[in-house]
């Protein structure tokens, strides 16, 4: 339940962070992607009209199949894996139609966040039994000292009934 927690929370946390991507490029697409800084975590496209790549930060080629971008009515996000200068990496991409027919196209990488996501399922691996150990281990040892009285007390009785039969325990 806390690795889908936080993996929820980190999709969320992504995909508002492509919507407001998408809102602050959408007024002026193509100034804004060329007037961007070079990323390799985060990436837009601006599509023309007709389908054609007009502009591009981040992956030379198109980010989604032409097939996908003419189907768009509403924007939408899809995870796909894409090239980078560098590697093959995770990515959640949002894409969309604007007012002027044209697809804009943001996304961002996803690498850091798989990453953060395996060590903690690996912490929580490792560290759930040791966890689980040690608060059995507690658990016994809180127990026997809260129940050493009654022990004490079926000692004695122990001891009264077959020394002392008339002796009786004290209440």
């Amino acid at each position: 339940a806390l690795l889908m927690g936080f993996r929820a929370a980190s999709a969320a946390t992504v995909d508002e962070g492509l919507h407001s991507r998408f809102a602050s490029l959408s007024a002026d697409p193509m100034e804004t992607i060329r007037s961007l800084p070079p990323s390799d975590e985060e990436f837009a496209q601006y599509l023309s009209p007709e389908g054609s790549l007009v502009t591009t930060e981040g992956p030379a080629e198109q980010l989604l199949p032409s097939s996908v971008t003419e189907a768009l009515d509403a924007p939408r996000t899809f995870e796909r894996w894409i090239s980078t200068a560098e590697e093959f990496v995770p990515a959640r991409i949002l894409a969309g139609r604007l007012g002027d027919g044209g697809i804009l196209i943001v996304g961002v990488d996803l690498e850091d966040q798989r990453e953060a996501f395996i060590r903690l399922a690996t912490m929580v691996a490792i560290g759930g039994p040791i966890l689980l150990i040690v608060m059995a281990g507690l658990g016994w040892i809180l127990a026997g000292s809260a129940l050493d009285p009654v022990e004490h007390l079926r000692e004695e009785a122990a001891a009264f009934s077959t020394i002392e039969p008339s002796r009786r325990l004290p209440v």
